[in-house]
């Protein structure tokens, strides 16, 4: 289990204290799908066919064919599954999905890796749309605030894997993305100065930091802001010395930051 979530702390202590227990496949209610017996068919497994369903099609795999062929077909593909999810979800993505998919015959459905994110909070109480303190995707795009903007707020404010508190820190992120775009329209030095030592440097140290976060178990949108951040205040640093060198580690980091459209 560690070796799939990352040393999640919470989730360590679910799956050290779960002792055997029954499912609840179905219960009573009124609203969902109804099963012959009248009872409502749990939405946890509706979900987990519905992410089968998509694997399906990713695979290629024609879901008119008889269900064991589909399954046959599809562990062949052996698709590599990651779960992003919040830490209050954490029994069904990791528990309630695996067991699933072993119960139906989809074996490649046993995810490799597990995303677990903490709570996002504000003054206290937890984002969501149900407490009505969440705004809309489709409201946002709709503001005047530059896309590279949107996508730099939302990757910064990304939950990971500690809870977060925003009342105090929003005003931080919109500071920082002035300073990130201040940084990118400075204008372009005389090339007359040779590429300083210290920028190729910070540049191969930027590039090793960013291979080590593509793998997907190791990646962090925390740790993808802080490198680059780094890579901006190392660059003031050198500014003085080095401008020439400050100057190129700059645009290695603004080059970054539009194929990211950060």
């Amino acid at each position: 289990m560690r070796e799939l979530h990352h040393d999640s702390r919470r989730a360590d202590q679910l799956f050290g204290k779960l002792a055997p227990h029954q499912i609840l496949w179905s219960y009573p209610g009124d609203y969902g799908f109804r099963l012959n017996d009248g009872q409502l068919l749990n939405p946890w497994i509706e979900i987990f066919f519905q992410h089968l369903y998509c694997v399906l099609q990713q695979a290629g795999v024609d879901i008119r064919l008889p269900w064991h062929e589909q399954m046959t077909r599809l562990n062949k593909h052996n698709p590599r599954i990651t779960y992003f999810f919040g830490v209050d979800n954490t029994y069904y993505y990791a528990f309630l999905f695996t067991r699933l998919a072993h119960l139906v015959g989809a074996t490649a459905m046993t995810p490799d890796y597990l995303k677990i994110n903490e709570f996002m909070t504000l003054s206290g109480r937890k984002m969501s749309t149900s407490r009505g303190n969440v705004i809309a995707a489709s409201d946002f795009t709709r503001t005047e605030v530059l896309l590279r903007n949107r996508r730099r707020r939302l990757a910064a404010s990304s939950p990971e894997y500690a809870p977060k508190e925003f009342s105090s820190s929003i005003q931080i992120y919109q500071e920082e993305s002035k300073a990130l775009d201040a940084n990118e329209t400075v204008g372009r030095l005389p090339a007359a100065s040779p590429p300083s030592y210290n920028a190729d440097r910070e540049r191969y140290a930027i590039k090793s930091q960013l291979e080590q976060l593509s793998a997907v178990q190791w990646f962090s949108v925390q740790d993808l802001l802080a490198v680059l951040a780094k890579g901006v205040e190392r660059a003031d640093q050198m500014q003085k010395e080095h401008p020439f060198g400050a100057r190129t580690l700059r645009d290695y980091i603004s080059e970054i930051n539009a194929e990211l459209l950060l």
